[in-house]
């Protein structure tokens, strides 16, 4: 051993302290910048990463005035098409009748032919889950289709073209009676219903409506036709129905004239009301009240098969003197002149 007392192979050499006790220096830090004596080096702490600040939305891009309308192009393109179309239809629909005094009046296509009408719908009112009126022991929407069914017949039996709005016990909404009427050709339209009241009420009546709704061909919202004009398709629809109420009005007379004289159940005549069927479909239409099932006289009779073929057979002769009375070119039915300011 050395005689200062230092193990051998150690360089360091560790100054003796006061009372023999030596110490020994720290291992150097090795840092990344060099050591100046005397001054201090902070070290950085890692920040554990937080929550992200949220992102602020993208302006929206505003599109520029040129790009809107070149969208309104096509848009105005079609209303010119639907226009012109509305227009060739309304043209293709007139039929012109020679008048009395040598000139012409016109008359829709679908409310009658060269000959007047064609084709009666036979509407029986209600079915299915609506069985209308219910009293001693009778449903009308099973009144309604048997005497429906019965008035069919005997039209058809006259060589009269008939068309139902329902054969069966089925639940048909109103606005479906209407398309069918409308969607046949020279038709007139005649709905069957049975009265019900809290009275001792009784008797026989026919409803028609004095105004008509115009519904999408009879409008005046297709300014843009090209045939014709708004004017004059305006002009031409509302002719056309206030002729088809006036032939309403008649068509009603005849049916209840018809019933009193075969039935002589009470009169009640013919009552202006604007129901739906009567006031949707743009041809003549009425609605036949064949009777009061809550009056118990009345009621046993409508129980009888033959009182209700009696029934048809009143309402289909006076829709046969209707259309008799169309085919005179004096008489007041479908061919005849409409009336004036029509």
């Amino acid at each position: 051993m050395p005689e200062d007392g230092q193990p051998p192979g150690d360089a360091t050499r560790v100054p003796p302290l006061s009372g023999g006790a030596t110490t020994v220096p720290p291992p150097p830090v090795s840092l990344s910048a060099p050591f100046v004596p005397g001054k201090v080096f902070l070290v950085p702490r890692a920040v554990p990463p937080g929550p992200s600040a949220p992102k602020r939305p993208a302006p929206r891009r505003r599109l520029p005035w040129r790009w809107w309308a070149r969208q309104l192009v096509p848009l105005g393109g079609l209303a010119l098409m639907a226009g012109c179309l509305h227009g060739l239809l309304a043209a293709l629909s007139a039929v012109t009748w020679p008048s009395d005094d040598g000139g012409s009046v016109t008359k829709p296509a679908p409310f009658g032919g060269g000959g007047g009408p064609v084709a009666v719908v036979i509407d029986p009112g209600h079915g299915g889950v609506d069985t209308g009126a219910t009293a001693l022991g009778l449903q009308e929407k099973w009144l309604n289709l048997d005497v429906a069914r019965r008035v069919g017949q005997t039209l058809e039996h006259a060589g009269v073209r008939v068309r139902l709005t329902r054969d069966a016990d089925q639940a048909v909404s109103l606005e479906e009676r209407v398309r069918i009427g409308n969607a046949t050709p020279g038709a007139i339209f005649v709905s069957i219903h049975f009265n019900d009241a809290l009275t001792a009420a009784s008797g026989v009546e026919t409803y028609y409506s004095e105004h008509k709704e115009a519904g999408l061909l009879g409008s005046d919202w297709m300014w843009t036709s090209l045939f014709g004009g708004r004017s004059a398709g305006a002009a031409r629809g509302r002719e056309a129905l206030a002729w088809s109420a006036h032939e309403g009005a008649t068509l009603a007379d005849a049916i209840q004239g018809s019933l009193v004289l075969a039935t002589s159940a009470a009169d009640r005549g013919t009552k202006e009301r604007s129901l739906y069927v009567t006031r949707k479909v743009r041809a003549p239409a009425v609605l036949v009240e064949g009777g009061f099932i809550s009056h118990p006289s009345e009621a046993k009779r409508l129980g009888d098969p033959a009182y209700r073929q009696k029934l048809a057979d009143a309402i289909a002769g006076g829709i046969i003197n209707y259309l008799q009375a169309a085919d005179q070119p004096s008489g007041s039915g479908a061919a005849a002149k409409p009336p004036a300011g029509a």
